[in-house]
């Protein structure tokens, strides 16, 4: 106990250097913890957005990956109802459904706009911000009407209710329209998507592709996504003797899989370089509070501190700051994660890049946040050691004379 209060008095007796060193740990263990939710909530984002629309696994026409062209309206599954069948049959599978995509021209007056358009089930588990920002919540199953965006319903100058063209090339090569009315506007946060997609009933764009009994597309939902692979493998070769090609959401998406996995060595990287600085700041305000306190350690030296008593007491004042230091970083940044987490945060097209909508969600992880801890308090006390090795190096009368 006297040696505690010894610690926590020489602490006290120093608060300037005290207060830098705790802000210098506190300053670090915190922007690791924002950089990690940050970091993490890309990745959470990036999984959540990319299997909501794509789902599990996708199944296309022979050709589709090599193809320059894959909403080419050629490349179709003449006849899915088989194929989906036998997804359907398989107990892995919770979730199949037939898709149309196609390129398209929106036309009003004077006015033509290219787009993506979607052909899908009115029971449809994919496009869930599409259907979370309708008021009804689902999608409408008749076939006169379309779904837009509320900013081309602003560009185009158009309500709910009124009429708009939509024209495609159909699988002869020759173009058809259908007129179409607009049903409820969505709005999702991605700007992209709500800036060149447009949503249509499956029956109706099988009419306007000419496709009576086709699809562009299958996409399935399984029990686990990590068996999304064994899956695809198994299947591959009854999918390929039916002219089709299946794929796993992990094929689908390997480039920017690859630039999420690198997220593990980003953060890596990131805390070593703040452990770096942070170490730099900290172990430069502990050797100055340390050689100011020279004359003090001499004469707890002629009194009969040993070496060791010394090295303890300054590694022991290090734990102390360290901990505080990181404990307090921690209740500053987990707090901003949190809020983020739940309140999110507009990018812009950055995080569009990933695959995600402009808004996204920060992410705590706990085991991140004892990681930071960790580190704040291992780089206060490595800081110490090396100030502890060099006070105890010099000798009383030294230190004496430091007066």
């Amino acid at each position: 106990m006297p040696y505690l209060k010894m610690i926590l008095f020489n602490l006290g007796k120093h608060p300037r250097r005290t207060a830098l060193i705790l802000v210098a740990i506190l300053a670090s263990v915190l922007i690791m913890e924002i950089v990690s939710g940050t970091l993490e909530g890309i990745r959470q984002n990036f999984f959540t957005n990319m299997l909501a629309d794509g789902g599990h696994g996708q199944v296309y026409g022979s050709g589709y990956k090599d193809h320059l062209q894959p909403w080419n309206s050629n490349i179709v599954l003449e006849d899915y109802t088989p194929l989906l069948q036998r997804l359907k049959d398989s107990d892995e599978v919770v979730w199949a459904e037939p898709i149309i995509n196609f390129g398209a021209m929106l036309l009003l007056d004077d006015k033509n706009l290219t787009c993506l358009a979607s052909g899908i089930q009115g029971q449809s588990r994919f496009f869930d911000k599409v259907r979370n920002s309708l008021a009804s919540g689902a999608f409408p199953e008749t076939d006169n009407f379309i779904l837009i965006s509320r900013q081309l319903a602003a560009f185009l100058d158009l309500s709910e209710g009124q009429e708009l063209v939509l024209l495609a090339e159909d699988r002869s090569g020759s173009p058809y329209y259908r007129v179409f009315v607009i049903g409820e506007l969505f709005e999702t946060d991605s700007a992209d998507f709500d800036q060149n997609r447009v949503l249509i009933s499956f029956s109706a764009a099988q009419d306007l592709l000419w496709l009576p009994d086709g699809a562009t597309e299958l996409r399935f939902l399984l029990e686990d996504r990590d068996s999304a692979d064994d899956f695809s493998d198994r299947l591959a070769a009854d999918f390929a003797a039916a002219g089709a090609e299946l794929y796993s959401w992990r094929e689908l998406n390997a480039g920017l899989l690859m630039l999420i996995d690198m997220m593990d060595v980003v953060i890596i990287f990131f805390n070593l370089l703040m452990l770096l600085v942070a170490a730099t700041v900290i172990t430069n305000a502990i050797l100055m509070n340390v050689f100011e306190r020279l004359p003090e350690y001499g004469t707890l030296r002629a009194i009969g501190f040993r070496r060791r008593h010394l090295t303890a007491m300054i590694l022991a004042e290090g734990a102390i700051l360290g901990v505080a230091g990181s404990i307090g970083g921690l209740l500053v940044g987990i707090p901003l994660v949190l809020y983020f987490q739940h309140n999110g945060l507009d990018w812009g097209g950055i995080s569009e890049a990933f695959g995600m909508g402009s808004f996204f969600t920060f992410h705590f992880r706990i085991d991140h946040s004892l990681q930071n801890l960790a580190t704040g308090t291992l780089t206060a006390l490595g800081g110490s050691l090396y100030a502890a090795w060099a006070a105890s190096r010099m000798d009383i009368i030294g230190s004496l004379k430091e007066t």
